[in-house]
């Protein structure tokens, strides 16, 4: 079987444009102890010995780093000054499930607080920009209850605070969509190579 290689899709780097805070000081600062803590499934370590084994590294080149240090956006401003966006009404209009959400969230360790504005900035060091919660409600089937999912609504902007979407680029983040019979195909490769067969069983 011969699948031929599409072209490489270009990842930029966006640790140049990184804006550095003060490094912490106890007498002005807050929790340093919240930027190392990383909540991840994945061993980066592990993912870096499997992409230089495999030769993968160059077609992957920030993704250990990213993991080990969080995702950028993308080219992001410099901010001078704190904005937290109101949350969207449907969140008046859940309360129960977004308090749930929110404590199981601080429960299982993936999020910290709560803060009020001013302990942010000292945790982070300077002004942040807050983006709004909004819940989606997504109807099911006959019968069934509707799912209520807490989001955050990264592209509300406000008159005089843009929306933190506003400033991606799509083009700075390149995704590749194939065909039915090539996914089915490249499948049918991957099983091939690992089990010696082509069948749908080992």
């Amino acid at each position: 079987m011969n699948l031929a290689h599409p072209p490489r899709l270009p990842y930029p780097s966006f640790n140049s444009f990184i804006h550095h805070r003060p490094p912490f000081d106890q007498t002005t600062h807050l929790q340093p102890n919240i930027f190392s803590k990383i909540i991840c499934p994945y061993d980066a370590h592990a993912l870096e010995h499997l992409l230089a084994k495999h030769s993968l590294t160059d077609a992957y080149p920030h993704l250990v780093h990213n993991i080990q240090n969080g995702f950028p956006l993308g080219w992001m401003p410099m901010l001078s000054t704190t904005a937290v966006i109101p949350n969207h009404p449907s969140v008046i209009l859940h309360m129960d499930e977004v308090t749930r959400y929110i404590q199981d969230e601080v429960s299982a360790g993936r999020m910290s607080g709560p803060f009020s504005s001013n302990q942010v900035e000292r945790i982070l060091r300077g002004p942040f920009q807050s983006s709004p919660f909004i819940v989606s409600i997504q109807t099911q089937g006959p019968g069934e209850p509707d799912k209520i999912r807490i989001c955050r609504h990264l592209s509300k902007a406000t008159k005089h605070v843009s929306s933190v979407n506003s400033f991606i680029e799509k083009e700075d983040f390149p995704t590749r969509f194939d065909t039915a019979a090539r996914v089915a195909e490249i499948v049918s490769l991957s099983h091939y190579l690992c089990f010696g067969t082509s069948s749908p069983h080992p």
